[in-house]
């Protein structure tokens, strides 16, 4: 029994990353392929490019492991990378790029003038985030940000088509 795919993945912004992120990560993204909606090929390749990534995984634990050591050195770096591009796609998603275009102006003209007035306030958050902690969870807001986007918005609509037969 097939049922329809979901409306993101009938996008070709939502096809891509569902490819680029079962390409890069399949451990995590072939998990998104188990309910009914996925062929049962589709479903099988996902698991069989599963299982040789985590075979080249181990085949290549050693050099891997050797460049991990260099990696480590710029962590704060790659969770700052991915803390912004995070909070750009969920602009993203969640506003027309005119409202983006907008927004970008009045953040230059209105609010850029005056922010040196209460940057004395926020010398807390520089030691906030030099803590490792900190660094490490700065991903998970936004992150689970998406992950409402899809519930608020049929929360939204459900309420509006009760609004309106009311």
């Amino acid at each position: 029994m097939n049922l329809a795919k979901p409306t993101d993945l009938q996008t070709r912004r939502g096809r891509f990353f569902f490819w680029v992120g079962l390409v890069i990560l399949p451990v995590f993204w072939v998990w998104w392929m188990r309910p009914p909606y996925f062929s049962h090929v589709e479903r099988r390749a996902g698991w069989c490019w599963t299982w040789i990534y985590l075979k080249l995984l181990l085949y290549f634990h050693e050099p891997v492991g050797s460049g991990v050591q260099a990696a480590l050195q710029g962590w704060q770096v790659v969770f700052f990378w991915i803390t912004l591009v995070l909070w750009l796609w969920l602009a993203l998603r969640l506003f027309r790029l005119d409202q983006i275009f907008f927004g970008y102006i009045v953040l230059g003209e209105v609010v850029t003038p005056v922010i040196h007035l209460y940057l004395p306030a926020f010398k807390w958050l520089a030691a906030l985030l030099a803590s490792p902690a900190a660094l490490i969870l700065m991903p998970v807001l936004p992150a689970v940000l998406h992950l409402l986007v899809v519930p608020v918005r049929e929360w939204r609509q459900g309420r509006r088509m009760m609004t309106e037969a009311a």
